[in-house]
């Protein structure tokens, strides 16, 4: 049986989106809306303020913000957080999801997500 996620991009490819409820990993829980995301992190949150769009071979790419919690804000640094480019790949239940913060020079923090599990996170303190 082909998941619904990936029958719709099949079938309307300009259409697809990410199936909303909570995609949960290692360190990260995100709820997807058709409007977007909210992103738990241990340390920090993030938000994605426009549809998880699919192409044909299950990937996205949405802008969004990441912002981290707990210490001071730096100067010129903005309490809304950092404007962050989200990416990742839907495969069944599976998702793969990473951004870059700061240089492009710099790897980019990856999780792996499975649909309908609870993140499971290390809030600082």
């Amino acid at each position: 049986m082909v998941h619904p996620a990936v029958a719709q991009s099949l079938t309307h490819p300009k259409e697809a989106t990410v199936s909303a409820g909570v995609w949960g990993g290692r360190d990260l829980e995100m709820r997807v809306t058709p409007g977007g995301a909210v992103l738990e992190f241990d340390c920090a949150r993030g938000e994605i303020s426009e549809p998880l769009m699919l192409d044909e071979g299950g990937t996205f790419e949405a802008r969004g913000t990441f912002q981290r919690q707990g210490g001071l804000i730096r100067k010129g640094q903005s309490s809304n957080g950092t404007a962050v480019v989200y990416k990742g790949s839907v495969h069944g239940d599976s998702m793969r999801l990473e951004f870059t913060l700061g240089s492009t020079t710099e790897s980019p923090q990856a999780f792996t997500l499975t649909r309908s599990q609870s993140g499971k996170l290390r809030k600082c303190r």
